[in-house]
């Protein structure tokens, strides 16, 4: 026999056709790529492309596209490079331009274009259970731009190219639910380690030159069981600048 929610039980499910929060981790996620729905000119049903949202009104966010949708989960592009304060753009020889538009934290200087060309690579498998999305753009002077957001049930070390890494700390999570702050340093390739800070801009200092790094995030999220995250896990959030001013 079937089985009825009542009219009363259902609206309390809802929350009177509310939304539940939002985790701060999650804030501005572009969501990953999909794709669109098939035509069926028989049944009236177009294919519609999957477009890209503007930056949300304020604070630091980030948007890609490639002919104006939302490009596949990696994406690897080589070609003649244009940036200003807002967007980052590479044409290749063949094909659509990959686009990034960006609002950066507002201590994190825009990155300078040195060359002409430039190569970009996007790694974005994010989903509503957790950020996965690594960004890194180099020219001939090394890094220009990157942005790293990951989630994961142990520490981050994020391995980036012209030998930059990022490397959290463990910590012990202890008892409840909530968000512990977790150390987070930049270690070159000669093992040399930059410890940074939250909320404010660090200069590493690497061969190819200095790049800027603005850390928005790198915490550990408590395990709740009530809303399905029992285990914890660890965030990073990092904007990368280059070459930045020494």
């Amino acid at each position: 026999m079937a089985r009825f929610v009542p009219t009363f039980a259902l609206a309390l499910l809802l929350g009177c056709g509310g939304s539940p929060p939002v985790p701060p981790e999650l804030e501005g996620l572009q969501l990953p790529a999909r794709n669109a729905p098939a035509a069926r000119p028989e049944l009236g049903v177009q294919t519609q492309a999957l477009t890209i949202r503007e930056l949300p009104p304020a604070g630091p966010a980030l948007r890609i596209s490639r002919g104006g949708r939302a490009p596949e989960a990696e994406v690897q592009v080589a070609g003649a490079l244009s940036a200003d304060a807002t967007r980052l753009a590479i044409q290749p020889s063949t094909g659509d331009a990959l686009e990034i538009r960006y609002r950066l934290p507002t201590d994190l200087p825009a990155p300078r274009r040195t060359a002409a060309t430039a190569r970009a690579r996007v790694l974005d498998v994010s989903s509503p259970d957790g950020a996965d999305r690594l960004v890194q753009v180099h020219d001939d002077s090394g890094l220009t731009f990157g942005e790293v957001w990951r989630t994961a049930p142990s520490p981050l070390r994020i391995e980036l190219e012209g030998g930059l890494r990022l490397d959290q700390e463990a910590i012990e999570p202890g008892e409840g639910a909530g968000y512990l702050s977790v150390p987070l340093a930049a270690i070159d390739a000669a093992g040399r380690r930059t410890p940074l800070a939250p909320d404010r801009v660090t200069t590493v200092a690497l061969p190819t030159g200095p790049v800027a790094v603005h850390v928005s995030v790198s915490h550990y999220r408590v395990g709740d069981r009530m809303d399905g995250h029992g285990a914890g896990q660890y965030v990073l959030h990092a904007w990368l600048s280059g070459p930045a001013t020494p």
